[in-house]
């Protein structure tokens, strides 16, 4: 059975693992496109949580990229 996303020539895997081309564009829909809030964790001053959280807006991340130039995670 093969892939159904007919997206050109791709290793095909399906139905055992996705198709490198769907696998791809999971890992570049997963990636965030705008800003984004965390709750950060507030420590003290030898570095121990307090059990207080701030927020922190992240507006930019580091995309970890695959040796096919694809995605394969990203970090702030």
């Amino acid at each position: 059975m093969s892939c159904t996303c007919k997206k050109g020539v791709v290793m095909e895997e399906h139905p055992i693992k996705t198709c490198l081309h769907c696998k791809y564009v999971i890992c570049e829909n997963s990636m965030p496109r705008e800003s984004f809030n965390i709750n950060e964790s507030v420590l003290d001053k030898n570095g121990l949580p307090t059990g207080k959280y701030t927020i922190r807006e992240v507006k930019e991340i580091t995309i970890v990229r695959g040796s096919h130039d694809d995605i394969q995670g990203w970090h702030y």
